[in-house]
């Protein structure tokens, strides 16, 4: 990947120059008193992305002039597309609704997802929390302890995924192209169903966050019931990064898998909310990704605040991405994600839930 390292430095300067920067005119205070902001979260209750859309419901009204109550709704499906869909098409842009649909639906268009209905570039970004430290985790039962180890496993890792061209299925399939002892098995509904399906032995793994692990099943890293093999950004030491056995041949296609990374997991409206309102959002999302208290509960769910990303600068990079993207690089990323190489050919889990 182009060096994840100097695109979270880059992501984390956006941040802070956003701050200085000018702000347009703010929408006038009384709009959002005594109304109610709904947040859309993109799968179901238990995962990493409810998590983070609960953590910012709790904290963002109080950032937004008139403090608005705020709410979660969960609508679930095609790893964030279906929410992506409802809000591009079905609601009003006076800023009341907003959502967190997931981390790769932005790239849905991008693979001609028949079932995208929206334009990424048209919906209004008001903020991320911050690049994604993404990492491999396995069941520390298996005796794996570092790559290596990996290497010479005389059975395959099986790591469960919600599909093939999400992150989790995406960068162990590119890692079984690599020569790495993996599969892959898609078809789960939701990240707390894999976490479920780790601890019943089901599958050995999962690539995902800190957040994602702790927003529904932190338990399994403190009872080191799963351990690390690798991460994204050099924030845990002694872990190594996925640059460092990423082969040559397959780095445009990691670059394109983890590219969701960069942008973390952006809190977007409806396309045409007013600029006025826009701004206050993009205010107040700021400015709670300062206070302690957001920062103390962000900590809960194994992250730190103050790596926000302004809306617009989000917007900048989701769409200087998608144009890097060549249709060489996407063709490819076709031929792995659907080719079902990594498959092991079982059934998807019987994880309720």
């Amino acid at each position: 990947m182009a060096s994840n390292t100097v695109s979270r430095k880059i992501a984390l300067g956006v941040a802070a120059a956003a701050l200085l920067a000018p702000v347009a005119a703010a929408a006038d205070d009384s709009f959002f008193a005594g109304k109610t902001i709904a947040i859309i979260a993109g799968f179901r209750p238990g995962g990493g992305v409810d998590g983070t859309a609960r953590l910012v419901a709790r904290h963002f009204g109080k950032f937004v002039p008139g403090k608005p109550t705020v709410l979660v709704k969960n609508i679930a499906g095609a790893a964030g597309g279906v929410a992506a869909n409802h809000l591009y098409n079905k609601v009003d842009p006076d800023g009341l609704t907003l959502a967190m649909p997931g981390r790769t639906w932005m790239l849905s268009k991008l693979f001609n997802e028949p079932g995208a209905r929206f334009e990424p570039m048209k919906f209004t970004y008001i903020g991320s929390p911050g690049p994604v430290n993404n990492k491999f985790w396995i069941r520390a039962d298996l005796g794996i302890r570092t790559i290596e180890d990996l290497k010479k496993s005389k059975r395959k890792v099986v790591m469960g995924a919600l599909n093939l061209r999400s992150t989790n299925g995406s960068v162990p399939t590119i890692m079984a192209h690599d020569g790495m002892p993996i599969s892959v098995l898609p078809g789960y509904k939701g990240t707390s169903n894999i976490m479920l399906a780790i601890e019943q032995k089901e599958v050995d793994g999962m690539c995902s966050s800190d957040e994602t692990f702790r927003a529904n099943r932190g338990d399994l890293i403190d009872n080191k019931v799963v351990i690390p093999l690798l991460q994204s950004f050099p924030e845990e030491k002694g872990v190594p990064l996925f640059d460092t056995i990423i082969s040559p041949k397959s780095k445009a296609l990691f670059d394109l898998a983890t590219a969701s990374e960069r942008f973390g997991l952006p809190l977007i409206g409806p396309p045409g909310v007013p600029a006025d309102r826009v701004a206050t959002l993009r205010k107040a999302f700021l400015a709670m990704d300062r206070d302690k208290d957001f920062a103390a509960d962000t900590a809960k769910l194994g992250s730190k605040a103050g790596d926000a990303i302004e809306g617009g600068k989000l917007e900048q990079l989701i769409g200087q991405t998608l144009k890097n993207a060549t249709p060489a690089v996407v063709k490819q990323f076709f031929e792995y994600t659907d080719s079902g190489a990594g498959k092991n050919g079982k059934s998807k889990s019987k994880s309720k839930g």
